[in-house]
């Protein structure tokens, strides 16, 4: 206490004086040591120190090490600081370290050695470059110019090919006799707006009497055909527009006649097909369909005795509601 008391005495009467209060246990530094190595850090006495200082510290053992405890103050207030270690000496650096930072931070920066300062510089190598050899002159070939190849151009992937079955039921007038109606079906391919359809159709049997004593012949058709459409379609209705052609079978059976007999006939047809297609899901929709056919070949039968009773018109209608399963 009286220690400390002299020291704050001693540094109010001299405005550059820098006092050590440094208590320590046996084997540690001394406080002249501190000062000492203070001074070493500054590479000045600190008696030349420039301003006021004043380092209160105390040194302890801790378990099996040793700890340091120490404030430096100032005119402008004070640090604490603390640190920790196997052996007083590191201590000691650090104390006198922070004590000569406080001081003069620029003076410990410059008797810091760093590994190289003062060491002067290497001459750069001058190396003499050789003299050309003399070069004869020559033809000069200028090289033919490369055709530049334009880069392709970015383009969207093709789209994937689509398969789609379908069935409808289909209903008109001059398929066979009269009106008649009968089943369908096809298996589409199609591949971004457009799509092509081949398919399958019956037509029920119909009746064509013959005079007037319940005798006549029945009537039906088979067929296959092809169908292109284009798909445009907004949201999730389509509205396919398609041309087709068909090529099939009349028959016609006889019954109350004379002479029973069963004859068949072909028949082609070409036509517009324009419907709506409306997607239920992703995979499945609903199709309604309109067919205008014009005959290519009629099939025709002649009952003998009883003269022409069935052709087949030029013109024909059906229109049909089907279901369509898009496969992957």
């Amino acid at each position: 206490m009286l220690l400390s008391l002299a020291l704050a005495v001693w540094a109010e009467g001299d405005p550059s004086a820098v006092g050590v209060s440094w208590r320590n246990p046996d084997g540690c530094a001394s406080a002249e040591e501190v000062r000492a190595m203070t001074e070493d850090f500054l590479g000045r006495p600190l008696s030349e120190a420039g301003n006021r200082v004043t380092l209160d510290a105390e040194v302890t053992r801790d378990g099996e090490g040793w700890a340091l405890d120490m404030v430096v103050r100032t005119d402008s207030g004070e640090d604490r600081f603390s640190a920790h270690a196997s052996s007083c000496d590191p201590l000691v650096e650090a104390a006198a370290l922070k004590l000569a930072l406080t001081i003069d931070t620029m003076a410990v920066v410059d008797e810091v050695e760093v590994p190289g300062r003062g060491e002067p510089e290497p001459e750069p190598v001058v190396r003499s470059e050789p003299e050309p050899a003399e070069q004869r002159p020559t033809d000069v070939v200028e090289p033919a110019p490369v055709p530049s190849v334009e880069p392709p151009s970015p383009s969207d992937p093709p789209a994937e090919w689509d398969v789609v079955l379908g069935i409808a039921g289909l209903a008109g007038y001059g398929i066979v006799q009269g009106w008649g109606g009968g089943p369908e079906w096809s298996v589409g391919f199609g591949r971004g707006w457009w799509r092509i359809d081949p398919y399958l159709g019956y037509s029920w049997s119909q009746s064509a009497a013959v005079g007037s004593d319940g005798a006549g012949v029945a009537l039906q058709m088979g067929a296959a055909g092809v169908r292109t459409c284009g798909r445009p379609a907004v949201g999730r209705v389509g509205f396919p527009i398609c041309v087709l052609a068909e090529a099939g079978v009349t028959w016609a059976r006889g019954y109350g006649l004379p002479a029973v007999a069963t004859a068949a006939r072909p028949r082609v047809v070409a036509g517009v097909a324009p419907g709506v297609r409306v997607a239920l899901s992703q995979r499945i929709a609903m199709v309604f369909r309109t067919d205008v056919l014009l005959s290519v070949l009629r099939p025709r039968f002649v009952v003998e005795g009883q003269g022409d009773i069935y052709t087949a018109p030029i013109f024909a209608f059906r229109a049909g509601l089907g279901l369509e399963i898009t496969l992957k």
